[in-house]
């Protein structure tokens, strides 16, 4: 094998990230050249021997210790000794991207409604610790890229970014109708968790964007069917509302009338007419004339019953309607 004695990297493309010298007969004095963005590790028996930072450095024992244990003497100083030289780039990649191939299941924390959702976007990472990177990730491989890395650790982004959705939309009680005006903060909690797992292989997340989170056409169509739903009961209801405030309010003028009419023949009409429209007017809108034969005889009495115990009518009106009922069973 041939013995080296100039070592450098000139990587072909910007996605490479580590790449293994070739060459493993190195010559004592020969030149190391470390460009820029790049870090040069000397692997021997298992274990980095050394870290060289950008710079041009001469092997030589000065720099590589164990290098004194040599014996140099048949080469005529210029011993070769066999070593692994990696040279590991510190350059940011941030056009990787990510995505769900299969959509979420999440149950939406405001409406109660099960729903699948699906997202994109991109990210970015940079060694931090070349040492660190080396040793765990790289084997038998002469080289990594940004593929490379990519393929490693997508399965545990989008395992950590599913989990933080599910965590973010609970604690802080958002539906996913509205995580599109929340997607920078779901975003910067999903990149801290990620961050951590990319520490420990000695890298760092350099950036982490959600393009968009959707759900899916069918699932949206069925909670806007929900919603529509919810929407028509609580007009309704709040119709029926206005309509019973109108009819106290309009008894409460009529008794306010007749209470405090000075002549006593005034007073009494007054609280007459309030007696006929009470019975007459009222009781007949409450439960209606044609609605009525349409509901139940035990559900015209509750609701009569009720309007008794509210003093919306007499006990008179409602012995009286209740005669009424009685006799269409």
């Amino acid at each position: 094998m041939a013995i080296v004695d100039r070592i450098k990297y000139e990587p072909k493309s910007g996605s490479q990230i580590a790449w293994k010298f070739p060459g493993d007969n190195i010559r004592l004095g020969s030149q190391l050249i470390v460009n820029q963005s790049q870090e040069a590790l000397l692997y021997r028996d298992g274990q980095v021997t050394r870290v060289f930072t950008p710079g041009t450095y001469t092997i030589d024992s000065s720099n590589i210790p164990f290098l004194g244990k040599i014996v140099n003497a048949p080469f005529g100083g210029e011993t070769p000794f066999s070593v692994e030289v990696w040279f590991v780039s510190r350059n940011d990649h941030r056009d990787m991207k990510w995505g769900t191939k299969t959509p979420i299941q999440l149950t939406d924390p405001v409406h109660d409604v099960p729903l699948r959702v699906g997202s994109y976007g991109q990210w970015g990472f940079r060694v931090t610790d070349s040492r660190t990177f080396l040793v765990s990730l790289l084997g038998a491989s002469p080289s990594a890229d940004s593929a490379g890395v990519n393929q490693w650790f997508i399965g545990e982004i989008m395992q950590a970014f599913t989990r933080e959705l599910g965590e973010f939309i609970i604690e802080r009680k958002i539906s996913l109708l509205h995580m599109a005006t929340q997607i920078e903060g779901l975003a910067d909690a999903a990149r801290k968790k990620i961050a951590l797992v990319f520490k420990s292989y000695g890298m760092e997340i350099t950036n982490f964007t959600i393009g968009a989170i959707s759900i899916l056409e069918e699932d949206l169509k069925r909670i806007q069917d929900v919603l529509m739903r919810g929407m028509e009961a609580k007009q309704y209801s709040n119709a029926r509302l206005n309509e019973n405030y109108e009819k106290i309010r309009s008894l409460n003028i009529l008794e306010k009338a007749a209470t405090s009419g000075a002549d006593g023949i005034v007073s009494q009409a007054m609280s007459a007419c309030i007696g006929l429209l009470g019975a007459a007017n009222l009781v007949q809108k409450t439960f209606g004339a044609s609605p009525e034969h349409k509901r139940s005889y035990k559900e015209r009495l509750a609701e009569a019953e009720e309007m008794f115990r509210e003093k919306l009518i007499t006990e008179e009106e409602y012995l009286e309607k209740r005669k009424d009922l009685l006799r269409e069973v």
